[in-house]
């Protein structure tokens, strides 16, 4: 079933000063091999590349860890989702990046404000969401065009660069105790229209200033609305690989544990492929009770009924059977 209309959408895009590149020579960004190449020259003048790893020093949510493992091809979980795929090879490389990135290349481990060292020229490029770019253009006139975004850097594979990403939105819904189930279902299907939530981004701005950008997820509806036309070129770029991480009963514990194995690689210098597979055990051990319990498995791990993750393929399925 379909269980949320999405209202707003979230995106994560490359932000880079123009006149820093330009007066360093250097390309933006197209794949993660650009940015390792261009490291060394911005380290060369104290500065350096800003990924979303360094949002925090502890813990890496799937929003900052996925986009690695979706744009190595990687999937979390084997085929029936009773057990997570975290020795796969295409993890242990997206892992291997995501360490090399800070053991190697030295990232900072931390950072505070991207927004503020971007402003100050500190870290000239990196990846940051809509929220970032709201601050840029409405609070930080200093650098008032010297900056533009591009798309997300990606992994080359099979002649195509793969810039996939978590995303992040808000939705609808409709509780299934409500007595008004017809009257709310008619209310979102008003709500979610193309034309009022062009009306509604548009009154929002004229109402309280540009500021106020409202980002849609109707994708018609943010392709009419007063955006910078490059900027918006890139957004929409942007959006056609946004995939959102299939869940499970036990996907906190899988989610917690890959932070747990970057964190192990990058402070207390374990090998990758022995932290993801000392992961795997945790992981497989939290999915299978998750599946006792709720009546996917038996104790000796026969599939009882099948567990369907909400992949953006199986989600298509059901809105088209549907």
């Amino acid at each position: 079933g379909v269980y949320g209309l999405p209202e707003t959408q979230n995106f994560n895009i490359l932000f880079y000063r123009r006149d820093i590149l330009e007066s360093l020579s250097l390309d933006v960004p197209n794949t993660w091999d650009d940015v390792l190449d261009m490291l060394p020259e911005l380290q060369r003048f104290g500065m350096n590349f800003y990924s979303m790893l360094s949002s925090s020093s502890a813990f890496k949510s799937f929003s900052t860890t996925m986009p690695f493992i979706m744009q190595h091809g990687g999937s979390l979980y084997k085929e029936d989702a009773t057990k997570a795929n975290l020795d796969s090879e295409e993890i242990i490389n997206a892992m291997t990046l995501m360490t090399d990135l800070f053991t190697v290349y030295a990232l900072p481990l931390e950072v505070g404000s991207f927004y503020n060292q971007f402003r100050y020229g500190n870290i000239p490029v990196g990846i940051g969401d809509f929220g970032m770019y709201i601050q840029l253009l409405f609070a930080a006139p200093e650098i008032a065009g010297l900056w533009d975004i591009a798309p997300l850097p990606g992994i080359l594979r099979n002649g195509v660069v793969d810039r996939s990403y978590d995303g992040a939105s808000t939705s609808s819904m409709i509780f299934k105790n409500s007595n008004k189930k017809e009257e709310a279902w008619e209310f979102l299907k008003w709500w979610m229209d193309e034309n009022t939530q062009l009306n509604y981004a548009e009154n929002l701005m004229a109402a309280y200033g540009p500021e106020y950008m409202w980002n849609t997820a109707n994708v018609k509806a943010y392709e009419l609305m007063s955006i910078k036309r490059e900027h918006k070129e890139v957004f929409l770029e942007q959006w056609n690989w946004v995939l959102d991480t299939a869940k499970t009963p036990a996907s906190y514990m899988l989610e917690r544990e890959i932070s747990n194995a970057w964190n192990r690689v990058v402070y207390d210098g374990v090998n990758v492929r022995t932290a993801l597979e000392d992961a795997l055990v945790v992981v497989n051990k939290e999915i299978e009770r998750k599946m006792i319990e709720f009546g996917f498995i038996d104790n000796r791990g026969n599939v009882l009924k099948p567990y369907l993750l909400p992949t953006k393929e199986t989600l298509e399925n059901w809105v088209s059977v549907s």
